[in-house]
């Protein structure tokens, strides 16, 4: 015999309204009897069949500890603490005539609110940015509630006083207690792979939080069936299909010993809904704009990205990771940035976050500094009131919102660089903007009825302004599509057969996605336009990774090299723990972690990572070891002087320009002025010594710069080299000579 409800708060009444009968206890052998300590909302009954029910007569909050017992010969007994609210109901209007049934049809006005609604806690920060990541701070607040036990401790094998209306004494009680489930260290253990980790999604957390429980559960009978010498299945039961509540009242539960637990129930009480719900509120984090600090980061003498590399490593930059300190990044493992990011409106138009343009931080000009690229994110998670607009006005938004996307990302930077970026040769000049592209993260979209429609057609306007907006420039972007793992499909918003016409559509025959020429007469874009899918993976990331991949080869709609140009466009995205104190993951982690990399390296076009890790916080140490073991360019000869001179190349170039000409007018004033000439050997030892700068300077600049790597990859010095000598020896052949006087 138990008490259906685990929880203290029972589900809310109105009074005047019919309240249940709803059942409260479940097992053993009816008639029941109850206790109540406490006071029970006045005209709500128990009756014997073990249900509460009737019509609240009294509004306010009630708490009460409820006993009962069955008629068993001795009895069993179960005891708990529970609060139940009571509701006084709003007054509706009376009818309308029956004229007013004829006048066109309206939305209804919102005239009451339901328990429910009235309970729940308006959302301040619509639209604003939240991520999911549960603290230990947090777990804190979940222990005392998980280790609230059904029934009090310590438990003696003698009745409580429970006294029933026919005044007899209770028999004593041979029940052994059913267990607390989950225990305090119970919870913890299933908390524990989720500590600290970040979630942009709250799909991507409820699911971790699944796939914790399950693998608790697993080792938990797996163990348990050890110690007694049993054989168990040790696959986690499905999910339940319906309620107890609207289970058919002929169907009986499973017989378990008194005292003991059906592995189902072991598994739902280890994560009832109550405290499931608790942990993802708790584990909520929302980002107001007022809050955000600009972003300022440091490479801390890291050098520059590769650039000749096989996968785009992408780290996600959130703005409310800034602080007042810059945040050390290690740029020589990643080729883009994605910084998060600006929020859809309503209009179409992109709520900015403070120090966005990165003049204030310069994060943009520093990660560039070290040749990595920045992507600007457009972001939205609130879609019922956008996608409740009419579909012409919808329309307007989506055109609307690709419109001022592109106009974000063409900002321009305004600081000394960009002056002293037209003292340089034309090839040697820095991107005048801020963002070298857009990434695309519309989370928590519809996924059934009307709205997953509307969202649908929307996500597609967008995408295919946002390219036509693209493509109107001339500029050379790269557009990234944050797609959740559960959503690309056949079907849905992000179908295979819409996304890879927005990556056909985008991207120009040159594109070097695919490997056949034949394979991309359907490429149509008319500038250098690339498109990459950012996959994120649910728990467990190895599953993931594979499952993704056997989705795309099973899809009707991708074959032969459509196929592999969209296996080259997916960026699965994986998350680690970023906790306050430097944390290393532990072996069984890491080594799952270093299989995914590997996996994923020669599987997709890149890995992506949330957020940024960063050493010294959280796991970053050992995040930032495994991608350098599996992304990191070997070190050339020169690793350790271009570790210094990628970064400072515009000093560098300024410093070779001027070099070159003032060498360049030393030698003209030598040739052409006597008056130099008479200066003699000192004057030519100047020319000598400043050509050995400019010369070691040169080798320095055209080993190093990023920029001149096509130089260096060609053989255009050599011919150069060929061209100087040959010139030379024209020249001493056949320049006239003076005869001798």
């Amino acid at each position: 015999m138990r008490l259906v409800y685990k929880t203290v708060t029972l589900p809310s009444a109105r009074r005047g309204a019919p309240y249940g009968p709803r059942e409260v206890v479940k097992g053993g052998t009816p008639p029941y009897r109850y206790t109540i300590d406490g006071k029970l909302p006045p005209g709500l009954v128990l009756t014997e069949d073990g249900r509460l029910g009737g019509l609240p007569a009294e509004n306010g909050s009630f708490r009460f500890v409820l006993g009962v017992q069955d008629a068993e010969s001795p009895p069993r007994i179960a005891q708990q603490a529970y609060v139940l609210n009571v509701y006084t109901p709003s007054i509706r209007p009376p009818a309308g005539a029956a004229s007013a049934a004829s006048a066109p049809a309206a939305p209804p006005a919102l005239t009451t609110l339901g328990v429910a609604d009235a309970e729940a806690t308006a959302n301040t920060h619509v639209g604003l940015p939240a991520s999911y990541k549960l603290t230990p701070a947090d777990q804190a607040t979940l222990a005392p509630e998980a280790a609230a036990p059904a029934v009090p401790a310590p438990v003696s094998t003698a009745a409580p006083e429970l006294v029933p209306a026919d005044g007899l004494p209770l028999a004593a009680v041979t029940e052994p207690v059913p267990p607390v489930v989950p225990s305090p260290d119970q919870l913890a253990a299933v908390l524990l792979p989720l500590t600290d980790v970040e979630y942009p999604t709250r799909a991507l957390f409820v699911n971790a939080l699944e796939q914790s429980r399950c693998a608790y559960y697993r080792v938990h009978v797996t163990e348990m069936a050890l110690k007694q010498q049993l054989t168990v299945d040790p696959q986690c039961p499905p999910p339940a299909q319906a309620s107890a509540a609207s289970a058919p009242a002929s169907r009986k539960p499973a017989v378990t010993a008194p005292g003991s637990l059906s592995l189902r129930e072991f598994y739902d009480n280890l994560l009832p809904a109550p405290l499931r719900g608790a942990i993802v509120r708790a584990a909520e984090k929302r980002h107001p704009f007022g809050d955000a600090k600009p972003l300022r980061l440091s490479g801390a003498g890291c050098g520059c990205t590769p650039q000749r590399t096989d996968n785009e490593v992408i780290g996600f930059v959130p703005y409310w990771l800034a602080t007042e300190a810059p945040l050390a990044v290690d740029f020589s493992l990643f080729t883009r940035l994605s910084y998060m990011g600006v929020v859809l409106a309503d209009s179409g138009n992109w709520v900015l976050p403070p120090g966005w343009d990165g003049q204030a931080g310069g994060f943009a000009r520093e990660t560039r500094r070290h040749g990595t690229r920045v992507d600007l994110v457009l972001y939205r998670r609130d879609w019922a009131s956008v996608l409740a607009l009419p579909e012409t006005q919808l329309d307007t938004v989506a055109r609307n919102a690709a419109r001022n996307a592109v106009v974000l990302a063409d900002t321009r930077n305004d600081d000394l660089q960009a002056n002293l970026d037209g003292l340089l040769l034309p090839q040697w000049r820095e991107s005048p903007y801020v963002y070298d592209g857009i990434t695309v993260f519309f989370e928590d979209s519809p996924t059934d009825g009307l709205q997953q429609k509307a969202f649908a057609r929307f996500l597609k306007l967008f995408l295919q302004r946002l390219v036509a907006e693209m493509q109107a420039t001339g500029r050379s972007y790269q557009a990234n599509i944050v797609v959740p793992d559960k959503l690309l499909g056949d079907t849905g918003a992000y179908n295979f057969s819409d996304l890879m016409d927005v990556l056909e559509t985008a991207e120009p025959r040159r594109s070097s996605k695919g490997v056949e020429e034949g394979a991309k007469v359907r490429y149509r874009g008319t500038t250098d336009l690339t498109i990459d899918f950012l996959v994120l993976l649910s728990e467990p990331t190895g599953a993931s990774t594979m499952t993704l991949r056997a989705r795309i080869d099973a899809t009707p709609n991708l074959s032969g090299h459509r196929r592999i140009a969209f296996l080259e466009s997916v960026v699965p995205i994986e998350f680690h723990q970023r906790g306050e104190k430097p944390a290393a993951l532990p072996p069984q982690e890491r080594d799952q972690l270093d299989r995914d990399l590997a996996y994923i390296k020669w599987t997709y076009g890149g890995i992506g990572l949330w957020p940024l890790p960063t050493p010294g916080i959280g796991s970053g140490e050992t995040v930032h070891a495994l991608l350098t073991h599996n992304y990191a360019v070997p070190r050339g000869a020169l690793a350790g002087l271009c570790e210094f001179a990628c970064p400072n190349r515009l000093p560098l170039r300024l410093l070779f320009e001027a070099l070159l000409l003032a060498e360049g007018i030393g030698i003209a004033l030598y040739t052409w002025n006597c008056r130099v000439r008479r200066i003699g050997r000192r004057y030519l030892l100047m020319l000598w010594a400043g050509a050995l700068a400019t010369l070691a300077l040169a080798f320095v600049v055209f080993s190093c710069d990023p920029a001149l790597l096509h130089w260096r990859e060609q053989n255009y010095l050599l011919y150069g080299l060929i061209l100087l000598l040959f010139a030379a020896g024209v020249y001493v052949t056949f320049k006239p000579r003076v005869e001798a006087p």
